[in-house]
């Protein structure tokens, strides 16, 4: 649920973006083409580095609470 709420606006703007450049997109080697193509490596490369933070930050969490429940048995 976590990485569906931090992903959830970031594929929103994918989608709003990607329907502003119109059907443009489809044509292979036009400038929207293009655009289009930086704009999804751009958003892919955020959406990527969000999930990593979010997993390391999630596992962060159980390790910590891994350790307190061995130190109070």
């Amino acid at each position: 649920m976590i990485f569906l709420l931090a992903l959830l606006p970031w594929s929103a703007i994918a989608i709003i973006v990607t329907l502003m450049l119109g059907p443009g997109v489809r044509d292979t080697g036009t400038p929207l083409a293009m655009l289009s193509l930086v704009v999804g490596a751009v958003t892919h490369a955020i959406t990527l580095t969000l999930c990593v933070a979010i997993a390391s930050r999630v596992f962060q969490a159980l390790a910590d609470r891994v350790l307190r429940s061995r130190s109070a048995g």
